[in-house]
């Protein structure tokens, strides 16, 4: 199975399991979507990092370590 053909596996298999979580929130708690700053991410105003050159492999990782 290709890694894009994973993350949509594993955010399905996600959302089934959580059925009340939204579409957007399953991508923030799998960490899908992130925050510039994690830790503090008030300090930026809530910035999103840009991920356009996350590899899909890296993204499957994220998802297994949050998922």
């Amino acid at each position: 199975m290709k890694d894009n053909e994973k993350i949509m596996y594993l955010l399905g298999v996600y959302l089934n399991n959580n059925p009340s979580i939204r579409f957007t929130q399953a991508l923030f708690n799998l960490g899908i979507t992130e925050f510039a700053d994690g830790k503090n991410p008030e300090l930026k105003e809530y910035l999103l990092r840009n991920n356009y050159n996350d590899s899909d492999s890296n993204v499957v990782g994220r998802i297994k370590r949050n998922g």
